[in-house]
């Protein structure tokens, strides 16, 4: 158990004074005062948090579960017993809705030649697929491969653009025992062309109109027990792969298509899998019709958000934010699992991710609530909700703020902190000048209980700070770094070094108290990532460089929810996206006339290009719509 006496915290105030500018004696006084009282959290009280949260009761506290409610509520009671308020006219909880599972909607249809397929029987929508439909003409693809690596292309000379495609399951090679082409696609170095995803990408970037799976005969015998299709099931966050309606079918509902159109399934894949070659073609016939219906629901999600006034009405409207995540993984049937399959049904409990953050969060409001004086500014307390299905809580918050987010000085961001050892990552450091000399003095203050720090400069972009460094706010981010256990269901209490996390949420109290009573805020600084070097080819001038790959600078917003675009939050200085003209707010909707509803589709398209090739974007922005021109870059060259 951390000790509980106060210590005075060595050097703070200097380093706080050589941060931010002098100030009036009597502020300084008060200062000197907080800084003296160098609160500890407790390492009973701050395992007893975890204890509770990361109990199998939380059931792994999922975004829009009953139990993620109990935890907001937990929060709520925690906070107010630390003496918190809620924001005057606002409440505790700031709801939200979040984009949850893809399911069924009412409409799904395929017909061929007059014939309507029974829905779970003859064919499935694929999770990873839009909704839309097609009644185009058939375009026969084999596989559906394009691996140059492999010197293999279903789509070498086969324009399927406006055609409904049809491909078959698994790799080339899947009739045969052995061989190259068997080798490569069932578990070689070919095996990602073969995904659903893979081959869905492939019709996509050729423009198709739709896409049709079929269980390739050899592996899946039409009319018997292995030719099924699976059932519906959402793929979980970002589960929508591309802006294409697709359909897994039987191989008897395949055959029953390609005689429609005079050929035999069975032999087609005997040809290809027999020459080593494709056997596509097209065809102007229309025989099948295609409708995929699908819907999200919405999911109720909320932050909880605690105020403590400050103390000085010249500095009050004026605030820190503390944050960290209260939510998880669930059962690990919706994403974030990294037990695979396995996982899925098994509870999460978050231990380290985030019950420890959010036990500190409450451990530092009980001791500035508690304490004999309050800082000069106000602070707010934040426990996010689906922060691990993007960062949501924190964008919405960020987006719809409750107190001017112009008035934010500071965030303090605690995501994993219960895994220490003795040691701490703190990065932000190049977002204020003085934050590093801040945080070592900080930690000095702390004695025998000193951590070991790592301090960076950058600014991980996957938690909860994100977005208020978005918003021109530093911040400081706490973590004591990935495991074993990460996202798995091992991540449990028995697990968690209390002294260490107790040791770092009083860190972070201490830092809470200077920032918000210094006399001035601290100075936002933009960090800039060193350059990365390029290689010897790049230096000569004029050679295209193509592995770099393609750069178009622009900063892909990752919460956002619509399935109409990519919304991106920014553009790099002096990037293609910059000189098209392109504004963070700005909704990419198509490439080159090609429209796009997602990230993959953006990334498919983009990453299609090279160097030096000009590029039609078309963006929303707000109620117009825009057509720029951009030139892509070598990566690496801005």
């Amino acid at each position: 158990m951390l000790r509980r006496e106060s210590r005075v915290v060595l050097g703070s105030l200097a380093l706080a004074l050589s941060l931010l500018p002098a100030c009036a004696s009597e502020r300084a006084a008060a200062h000197t005062s907080i800084a003296e009282a160098g609160p500890r959290v407790s390492a009973d009280d701050f395992l007893a948090n975890v204890a509770w949260l990361a109990d199998d009761a939380r059931q792994g506290r999922q975004t829009g579960s009953p139990q993620a409610d109990e935890t907001a509520e937990f929060v709520r009671a925690a906070f107010q017993d630390a003496g918190l308020k809620p924001l005057p006219g606002h409440g505790w909880f700031q709801d939200f809705e979040a984009l949850g599972d893809r399911k069924l909607a009412d409409g799904n249809r395929f017909v061929i030649a007059g014939d309507e397929q029974e829905l779970g029987v003859d064919w499935m929508p694929l999770p990873s697929a839009a909704s839309g439909g097609s009644n185009a003409p058939i375009a026969f693809a084999g596989y559906g491969v394009s691996d140059p690596d492999g010197r293999y292309d279903d789509y070498a000379d086969l324009d399927v653009e406006g055609h409904l495609v049809v491909v078959l399951r698994h790799g080339p090679g899947a009739s045969l025992d052995d061989g190259r082409l068997k080798e490569r696609y069932s578990g070689g170095e070919g095996r990602r062309q073969v995904s659903f995803a893979a081959k869905i990408n492939a019709a996509y970037k050729r423009g198709a109109a739709g896409l049709l799976v079929v269980n390739d005969p050899a592996t899946h015998p039409p009319g018997s027990e292995d030719d099924s299709v699976a059932r519906f099931h959402s793929g979980g966050l970002g589960s929508v792969v591309s802006s294409l309606p697709a359909a897994r079918l039987t191989a008897q509902a395949g055959a029953a298509l390609l005689t429609s159109l005079g050929h035999d399934l069975a032999s087609l894949q005997n040809s290809i899998d027999g020459a080593g070659r494709p056997h596509s073609f097209l065809s102007e016939e229309a025989p099948a019709e295609l409708t995929v219906a699908t819907e999200r629901e919405r999911v109720p999600a909320r932050n909880v958000v605690g105020w403590l006034r400050g103390s000085d009405p010249s500095l009050a409207a004026e605030h820190v934010v503390v944050g960290a995540h209260m939510d998880h993984l669930g059962l690990g049937h919706r994403s974030g699992s990294l037990e695979g399959p396995a996982g899925a049904g098994k509870i999460h409990n978050g231990a380290d991710d985030n019950a420890s953050g959010t036990s500190g969060l409450i451990e530092i409001a009980r001791a500035l609530g508690s304490g004999a004086e309050r800082p000069a500014r106000s602070v707010i307390f934040m426990a996010f909700g689906a922060e691990e299905w993007g960062l949501l809580g924190s964008h919405h918050y960020v987006d719809n703020p409750w107190l001017p987010i112009e008035n934010c000085v500071a965030m303090l961001n605690m995501d994993m902190i219960g895994r220490s050892g003795g040691k701490l990552s703190v990065e932000g450091m190049g977002t204020s000048p003085g934050f590093r000399a801040l945080i070592q003095g900080l930690n000095s203050g702390l004695g025998s209980d000193a951590l070991e720090l790592s301090l960076g400069d950058g600014i991980p972009p996957n938690t909860d700070h994100a977005p208020f460094y978005d918003a021109d706010i530093s911040v400081i981010s706490f973590f004591t770094g990935l495991h074993d256990d990460y996202h798995r269901p091992s991540d449990d209490v028995e697990r968690i070094d209390s002294e260490g996390g107790a040791a770092i949420a009083s860190l972070v109290a201490r830092a809470t108290l200077e920032i918000a009573s210094a006399p001035e805020r601290p100075e936002f600084t933009r960090y800039v990532a060193p350059a990365k070097p390029q290689s010897t080819a790049a230096a000569h001038e004029g050679q295209e460089v193509v592995g770099y790959g393609v750069s178009f600078g622009s900063q892909p917003d990752m919460t956002y929810q619509g399935e109409d675009g990519v919304r991106i939050s920014g553009v790099r200085s002096g990037s293609p996206a910059e000189k098209a003209g392109l504004q963070g707010g700005d909704v990419i909707v198509a490439l080159d006339g090609q429209e796009v509803r997602s990230l993959e589709d953006y990334s498919i398209l983009l990453f299609s290009h090279r160097p030096g090739d000009e590029i039609t974007v078309t963006v929303k922005r707000g109620e117009e719509q825009l057509d720029l021109t951009a030139v892509l870059a070598a990566r690496g060259a801005n």
